[in-house]
């Protein structure tokens, strides 16, 4: 039975002369993999030359009943984010994207918000201007992200006692064990928490002031959220080497 979506290729592999292997973020059936015979042929009808990463169009596929491997039969690729590629810090960003979607969701699981939520993610990195518009952007993604997943982080009280987060409090730290802030009188009983800058956790707290933050508090923000994807993940993110 053939079935038919939305897609954006979130990974792609060469698998023989002809073909590929990709990993598509689905608008209605979720991430699936599928192969698509015949992709890598310059005059293939059927996908307009070879898949690219960041690729979006309609897709044809027919769902495997023996393995998790679909076979892809169309993919009418729209060049609607050919310019995330244009700009290297840009290119990063929008990889490392790909990279935690693919890690953070399972195959077949439905869900049209995150489809929608990278949608928009690619169509406003590619064009970013400056490394801080950028790093925001990416920044963004990654906490909308982990809300759409069920694992949004908690930045507007303590997440142990729950006292509401002001700028009156006396420190901030983060535990991932946690997933979110803990005040000073809960800190200790956190063998994993990082402390963060006032202004920082005020930052955060209001996500609206993300783009006016300086290059150096968001790469600062970058590593705390590159922490707390490593706890998620038990490993480090491959690309996260690119903001560390």
């Amino acid at each position: 039975m053939l079935e038919k979506d939305k897609a954006i290729c979130i990974r792609k592999t060469d698998y023989s002369e002809t073909s590929q292997i990709v990993t598509l973020l689905t608008e209605n059936f979720g991430k699936i993999s599928a192969i698509a015979k015949g992709s890598r042929r310059s005059k293939s009808n059927s996908f307009g030359g070879k898949i690219e990463l960041f690729s979006f169009g309609e897709i044809v596929f027919s769902p495997s009943k023996t393995s998790s491997l679909a076979t892809l039969t169309e993919f009418d690729q729209k060049p609607v984010f050919i310019g995330v590629s244009r700009n290297l810090y840009n290119l990063n960003c929008a990889m490392f994207a790909m990279e935690l979607i693919h890690s953070l969701t399972e195959e077949h699981d439905p869900h049209a918000e995150l489809f929608a939520l990278l949608y928009e993610f690619l169509s406003e990195i590619q064009l970013c201007a400056g490394k801080e518009k950028s790093l925001g952007v990416l920044i963004k993604f990654q906490l909308a992200l982990l809300e759409e997943l069920g694992v949004a982080l908690a930045f507007e009280q303590c997440s142990n006692c729950g006292t509401a987060f002001s700028a009156q409090w006396q420190g901030a730290w983060f535990s991932s064990e946690n997933n979110g802030f803990v005040c000073r009188d809960c800190e200790s009983a956190f063998v994993d928490k990082l402390q963060i800058s006032m202004p920082i956790a005020l930052s955060l707290f209001n996500q609206r002031e993300f783009l006016s933050l300086e290059f150096s508090a968001l790469e600062y923000i970058e590593r705390f959220l590159i922490r707390h994807l490593t706890f998620l993940l038990n490993r480090p993110p491959r690309l996260a080497r690119f903001f560390l």
